[in-house]
């Protein structure tokens, strides 16, 4: 007989996932998942299954929990400075992490969804729900009159995915967050372009 869980499996899948998160699916060990969740592997082939589907579930904890909030402001919203917003929401989390952190979703993208076709399934949609993100906020802008009627809103939204990939990309590499002031200042003077007069 199966011998009954003895932990919160949402709590060791957030520990996992911020594990994958910090060193990414590859350079992640099962040691390593033994020591941080402090199950042992059997354990964890129990309530979660092999790593890859752990890494799955950890993906979709992300989405679930942290991306689908950030961007749920901008699919409710009509006025073109929540997405001033959301970028620097974006920056402010990354500047307060001690490790280096870019997006789990871009990261996941990255590095293991050529791969696994489970994976790339729920990073498209992540990717697609962002580019939506910004396509409702920027067409209820032009709908509103708030942002110019000529606006191309699906470029315009191509341009902002495009950023946001850029800003956390860069947090990855850059030594510390003083760069971000001066890019969400040059975002601020794109946003405005974009406005009507």
């Amino acid at each position: 007989m199966a011998r009954p869980k003895t932990f919160d499996s949402e709590e060791k899948l957030t520990v996992a996932m911020n594990l994958f998160w910090r060193q990414g699916f590859k350079a992640t060990s099962l040691d390593d998942l033994e020591s941080h969740l402090q199950l042992k592997r059997y354990s964890i082939y129990n309530a979660f299954g092999e790593k890859r589907q752990l890494y799955r579930q950890a993906v979709e904890l992300y989405i679930r929990t942290m991306f689908e909030p950030a961007i749920k402001p901008l699919l409710e919203s009509d006025d073109i400075g929540a997405i001033e917003t959301f970028f620097a929401d974006t920056m402010n989390y990354l500047a307060e992490q001690p490790d280096r952190l870019s997006c789990f979703v871009f990261e996941a993208s990255r590095e293991v969804s050529p791969e696994y076709e489970d994976v790339a399934a729920l990073t498209a949609r992540a990717n697609k729900q962002l580019k939506q993100s910004f396509i409702s906020v920027l067409q209820r802008s032009v709908d509103k009159g708030q942002a110019q009627s000529s606006l191309a809103v699906w470029q315009a939204a191509d341009f902002l995915v495009t950023f946001y990939r850029g800003v956390v990309g860069s947090n990855c590499v850059e030594p510390d967050s003083q760069w971000m002031a001066s890019v969400l200042s040059q975002l601020r003077q794109v946003l405005n372009s974009w406005r009507a007069s």
